[in-house]
């Protein structure tokens, strides 16, 4: 490739024979700068997934199957861990790539993806297998043996039994009468009445009476009594006495009693004491420990701590109060129908506590337990909580409903077999399997990791595509709440994958710690971001303007350097827009420190657009407030204007100026601009900007946004960030862009002679190239297609320049002017003096 050299004045001859090249002189009245192009746009900021290199976009779905869209979907729906939310300062959305490019289109857009990452995890395959979805129908005390790494075997058991109440010295025969009823409520079905007859004397008679109108069997023999029992075999087996004539004859309670059980303290010691508490909780036997050191022998002293730490117990047992009795003792008092059991769990000698059974609670209501709701129809969740507290093994439901159970002791490297059991039932094979011998497969970014000590959630960056071995397979994260709220985690804190839709299962930790980027890190990723940009193969070699999603003073300035640096570097000429963060005072705007021009701009190669404006977000109004920090009912958000300015720069000729009603150009109304954002909005008692401001704006080289009547939005003033008052040769940015257009060009023009003999013929068909070139802009013979208002191409070479090999070609270009200001002379009246020759 033909070095392309652009030079801010005449180069010296030893400078142009140091390197075959294309020289391209920028010159002005005086002389300056380097030069750049027009129509392909370069945006660096933060997206969902992607790679980090400079890559060009041809249409939305290819941005959305590159980057992502906006946040994920998940359990929490729609829009989900939005990346940039409010990330390195205040401003929401400083840096979303998705809501800069809404409602925006370029003639070419080529996308750099910032690295905001805030540390790695890595994932370890796991020897997994993979069962069915459920229900499953088992039976108590069915069991599954898993065998661990070739050695050790752990039992999975599924336990199941149903609610009953068993009568208690029941009168048989029963004496009745005929008419004598019971009312019953199974499984959370109200039986209807049943009725006793005179026949109905023995238990086993009532018994058979009872499954008659029930049309199941739900009443048992019980050692001459009569048990009633539910249908459904497990936790959410439920029987109960609702009433009826018949209940005490039957040898029910017509009541509950409630239980009590109390404490006393006999002997006061120093040491540790605790009393417990067993009871069913959602059909599984729970112990509830109350736990006390005492500090003296002084038994009330005992009793008081004792009865502090039940009082103070969390989780508390459900249904049991708690309650002093006299001087020493304390009592636990059961709701109707709550039973359980208390004892001395611990104490420094026998006897220094004593308890008593009070009352014994009699229930008209009983549910099932176990660890499963209906053995009939065990759930792949059910079945995975039983697995998952086995030693060694983990168990979890995908994403489609698939029970999958784990071997979590040796990630990478472990081995897992079902060997006896039920496991077919539950949609397992035999078959044995091996962490370090699975399928290629992608972990997809939008994957969720947890620290379990802090609850900080991270979410992956990029796909990640294993290898077929057991890993580790590192993965890049950011903060899943990107607020900038996260908690760091400490090295090998990450332990959870949240999602279960992976196409295989891993275990993930962190082997360095992770914290999120401050504001000043992450203005470095985007500096970082920009300067892989500058490479010279690439669409970002193809890149004539230069913008970011986020702003800050450093980025502004990284923004400007960039666009010198990549004209300098022979890339397509570039410039930068830039605008400044939202809310930023009109002052600070035209200052000379922080976000002001003054600091990041002075240079023909950087716009300053300003004020920012507010713009719909179709995701965001579809969500409304349920999507957090930064959504709202209205869907409208605040945004800075550089996108707008790089839309209209991308598409418009570059001689012409942004500053035109763009409803009467290729761009079209700019009616993706609700108003200026909050701070110049008058309708939100934000300041109004008048013409002064405007004026005021111009003269400090910003290009303002504002709202005309006729034209609707528009740019006030098309200007480089440069002082005008010292430097109004480059304050004009139509200047600024056909001065690049014409060097890119030019440049395409020359490179085919590069080192070919400067002969006449040579130098005249080069002449000709350029000015047929410039001959198309001047389009003589078309006033209505004319760019330029004349030209002139010129071999310009001294004889020495000639025998060194330096042929030098001077190429002007006059540019129309603008019409900035339209006079227009207004007379009427009837004493208007009319002339047509006037």
């Amino acid at each position: 490739m033909v070095a392309k050299k652009v030079y801010q004045q005449f180069p010296t001859l030893a400078e142009l024979a140091a390197l075959p090249q294309i020289a391209l002189v920028d010159q002005v009245t005086p002389a300056q700068t380097l030069g750049a192009g027009t129509g392909t746009v370069l945006v660096i900021g933060e997206t969902e997934a992607g790679e980090f290199t400079p890559t060009q976009i041809f249409s939305d779905s290819d941005y959305v199957s590159r980057y992502g869209g906006f946040g994920f979907l998940t359990s929490e729906g729609k829009y989900s861990g939005v990346v940039a939310r409010r990330s390195g300062g205040t401003e929401l959305w400083n840096g979303n790539l998705h809501i800069w490019r809404t409602a925006l289109s370029f003639a070419a857009l080529v996308v750099c993806r910032v690295d905001n990452s805030a540390g790695s995890v890595q994932f370890r395959r796991l020897a997994a297998k993979k069962g069915g979805q459920g229900t499953f129908d088992l039976e108590p005390n069915d069991a599954v043996t898993w065998r661990r790494n070739d050695a050790a075997n752990v039992i999975g058991t599924f336990l199941a039994n149903k609610a009953a109440i068993n009568g208690v010295s029941g009168t048989f025969p029963t004496n009745f009468t005929g008419g004598e009823t019971l009312l019953l409520v199974v499984d959370g079905v109200t039986l209807p009445p049943i009725v006793f007859t005179d026949q109905e004397q023995t238990a086993a008679q009532c018994i058979a009476r009872i499954n008659l109108v029930a049309a199941i069997d739900i009443a048992f023999a019980n050692g001459g009594e009569i048990s009633l029992r539910s249908v459904i075999r497990g936790t959410s087996g439920y029987i109960e006495i609702a009433g009826g004539t018949a209940v005490t004859t039957l040898g029910f309670v017509a009541a509950p009693v409630a239980d009590v059980w109390t404490w006393a303290a006999v002997n006061a010691q120093v040491g540790d004491y605790t009393m417990r508490i067993a009871m069913y909780v959602d059909g599984v036997l729970t112990n509830f420990d109350i736990e006390y050191t005492s500090a003296d022998a002084v038994e009330a002293n005992l009793r008081n701590g004792l009865l502090a730490a039940a009082q103070a117990l969390d989780p508390a047992p459900p249904g049991i109060t708690f309650a002093s009795v006299g001087g020493t003792s304390f009592k636990a008092t059961g709701d109707n129908n709550v039973l359980f059991t208390a004892s001395v769990f611990l104490e420094v000698s026998p006897g220094d506590v004593s308890i008593t059974h009070t009352t014994t609670g009699l229930a008209t209501i009983d549910y099932g337990d176990g660890n499963v709701a209906n053995i009939d129809a065990v759930t792949a969740a059910e079945a995975a909580s039983i697995f998952e507290a086995l030693a060694g093994v983990g168990s979890y439901v995908d994403s489609k409903g698939y029970l999958w159970v784990t071997e979590n002791a040796t990630p990478g490297s472990g081995k897992l077999q079902a060997i006896a059991g039920v496991y077919e039932t539950l949609g397992f094979d035999g078959v044995k399997a091996e962490a370090g011998a699975g399928a290629e497969v992608t972990i997809p970014a939008g994957t969720r990791v947890q620290d379990s000590t802090t609850s900080t959630v991270w979410v992956t960056l990029q796909d990640v595509v294993t290898d077929e071995e057991g890993g580790p397979f590192d993965a890049k994260v950011r903060p899943w709440v990107d607020n900038d709220t996260a908690l760091g985690s400490a090295a090998s804190g990450v332990d959870t994958i949240i999602d279960k839709n992976l196409p295989d299962a891993f275990a993930v930790t962190n082997s360095d710690a992770i914290a999120r980027l401050s504001p000043g890190a992450l203005d470095i990723r985007y500096r970082d971001a920009l300067i892989r940009t500058l490479g010279k193969n690439g669409p970002g070699a193809a890149a004539n303007i230069v913008v970011s999603a986020r702003s800050s003073a450093n980025i502004g300035a990284f923004l400007r350097d960039n666009a010198v640096a990549a004209t300098a570097a022979g890339l397509t000429c570039r410039k930068a827009i830039y605008g400044p963060p939202i809310g930023t005072t009109r002052a600070v705007a035209k200052g000379d420190a922080g976000v002001g021009v003054g600091n990041v701009g002075r240079h023909d190669r950087l716009t300053y657009c300003f004020p920012g404006h507010k713009a719909l977000i179709p995701e965001i109004l579809e969500v409304g407030v349920s999507g957090g920090q930064g959504f709202n009912v209205s869907g409208v958000v605040q945004r800075h204007s550089d996108g707008i300015m790089a839309m209209i720069r991308s598409k418009i000729p570059p001689e012409r100026s942004a500053g035109e009603a763009q409803k009467y150009t290729n761009v079209g109304a700019l009616n993706m601009i609700v108003a200026l954002e909050d701070a110049y909005d008058p309708n939100l008692g934000g300041v109004d900007l008048v013409d002064a401001d405007y004026i005021d704006f111009q003269a400090k080289g910003i290009a303002a946004l504002r709202y005309s009547k006729p034209n609707g939005w528009e740019i006030e003033s098309d200007v480089t960030s440069v002082d005008p008052s010292s430097d109004k040769a480059r304050s004009d940015n139509n200047r600024r862009y056909f001065a690049d257009f014409l060097i890119d060009t030019a440049y395409s023009v020359a490179a085919p002679y590069k080192d070919r003999l400067n002969t006449p013929r040579e130098r005249a068909s080069l002449e000709d190239q350029l000015n047929g070139f410039l001959d198309t802009l001047q389009a003589p013979g078309q006033p209505e297609q004319s760019r330029i208002e004349s030209y002139l191409v010129q071999y310009d070479s001294s004889p020495a320049q000639t025998a060194a090999g330096i042929p030098i070609f001077k190429v002007r270009s006059r540019m129309y002017g603008l019409m900035k200001a339209i006079v227009l002379l207004i007379e009427t009246g009837p004493n208007v003096q009319i002339s047509q020759t006037e």
